[in-house]
């Protein structure tokens, strides 16, 4: 089966826009501001939640990727609190969702639901 890739005029623009509440024109132009060529992306990352305000940050993160999540909680937890939760939260057995699969599987959702449980300010995904 061929992916299904959208193209831009699959979204319906005023549906699109209803999506957004109030506040987020204005983080969308914060964001914009603080992408800046002399900082890298975690740099980025806690110059945007720093003037956003923001105390909280979350990391969902795969965990092939769990070094690279560890130096992210090292960089930003000098400045914000972190929670990171990997990929294999629950240890629901794959086999739960995948009849023959025997590795715990991942799972996205509850990530989501850990993350949104400490009410985090802002999330990031780590190879997801």
């Amino acid at each position: 089966m061929d992916p299904s890739i959208a193209a831009a005029s699959d979204c319906n623009e005023p549906d699109a826009a209803a999506l957004y509440d109030d506040r987020d024109p204005y983080l969308m132009a914060l964001a914009a501001a603080f992408k800046a060529r002399d900082a890298d992306c975690i740099e980025e990352i806690a110059r945007f939640a720093s003037a956003a305000g923001w105390k909280h940050i979350g990391i969902a993160c795969c965990v092939a990727v769990g070094k690279e999540a560890e130096r992210l909680v090292q960089r930003l937890g000098k400045h914000f609190r972190i929670t990171c939760v990997d990929c294999k939260v629950c240890r629901i057995p794959a086999a739960a969702f995948a009849p023959g699969e025997s590795d715990p599987s991942c799972k996205f959702i509850g990530q989501a639901s850990v993350l949104a449980a400490q009410a985090t300010d802002m999330n990031n995904a780590m190879g997801l």
